[in-house]
């Protein structure tokens, strides 16, 4: 390993997972059977391969794992969770906390982004509602979609299995989510063609524009005219 890591305030642990703090609660390393992660903030990346036979339940409370496809030279692989979003997900002790964070300069589907996050948003809060989902949190921003949730998972399940059964619920709330946005883009389109309708009675593109266009040349000539 040789790889130095600061001096932490205090250390927490659970069965096979041991956790190493800062003052300010910060996760500075874990160590799972002998091998030690570097964490970021309040949890930490780990390769998924490394993660088996780990439960939920052996997770320190204040800590989150990220499960990874791998790191390579500090290069960190995320895990694919589903076909359209991008998800980042954590585990902590007995739940799955998912962030989604898209950008509307980066955001590539017909579908507008303002319809995919309100489509979301009502998807989450029905299975909300439902007790699926603990909590939903939809940040309001005209560039963005940020929304995060969390998903109740039993404490003996193993991350690994965590992963695959999260990974099935986010596929369903995508399904979901794209068939009301596409509904909500679909009815946007209907107003905008019933407004464009309106203008069809007024001829073809060609003729409106050519109308516009020569009164725009008669106006000039007639004020060159009068020069």
């Amino acid at each position: 390993m040789g790889q130095k890591y600061k001096k932490p305030a205090r250390f927490v642990a659970s069965g096979k997972v041991k956790a190493f703090l800062s003052e300010s609660g910060e996760v500075l390393y874990v160590d799972i059977n002998g091998e030690l992660y570097e964490g970021v903030g309040d949890f930490v990346p780990v390769p998924i391969a490394d993660l088996r036979k780990v439960r939920l339940n052996q997770i320190p409370e204040e800590v989150f794992i990220e499960p990874v496809a791998y790191i390579d030279k500090n290069i960190v692989y995320m895990l694919r969770f589903g076909n359209i979003l991008t998800y980042e997900v954590k585990f902590g002790r007995g739940s799955a906390l998912v962030n989604v964070e898209e950008w509307a300069a980066d955001w590539k589907s017909y579908i507008g982004l303002e319809a995919m996050k309100d489509a979301l948003s009502s998807t989450l809060r029905e299975l909300l509602s439902k007790g699926f989902i603990s909590f939903v949190d939809v940040e309001d921003e005209d560039d963005m979609m940020y929304v995060s949730f969390e998903i109740p998972l039993p404490e003996t399940m193993t991350i690994r299995n965590a992963v695959k059964t999260v990974r099935k619920i986010l596929r369903e709330i995508e399904k979901e989510a794209t068939i009301r946005a596409s509904l909500l883009a679909i009815k946007e389109a209907r107003r905008n063609i019933e407004k464009s309708s309106r203008k069809r009675d007024e001829g073809s593109l060609v003729e409106r524009v050519s109308r516009i266009f020569y009164k725009e040349v008669e106006e000039k000539r007639e004020d060159f005219s009068k020069k």
